[in-house]
């Protein structure tokens, strides 16, 4: 398996994305407000990162 810097560096093709996250419902009243919570590994989080937002 190819390390973080190897699997996120730029111009690599071998990514995991963040939009392979699945959101998992909270329970109480975070979820009653419709409350999710995602969990990332590191090179999802340096895809969510490097991701244009808008302003």
């Amino acid at each position: 398996m190819k390390d973080l810097w190897d699997r996120t560096k730029p111009g690599s093709t071998n990514r995991d994305s963040h939009e392979d996250a699945k959101p998992r419902g909270l329970s109480g009243a975070a979820g009653e407000r419709g409350l999710v919570e995602l969990t990332l590994t590191g090179a999802q989080l340096v895809d969510y990162r490097a991701e244009p937002r808008a302003q």
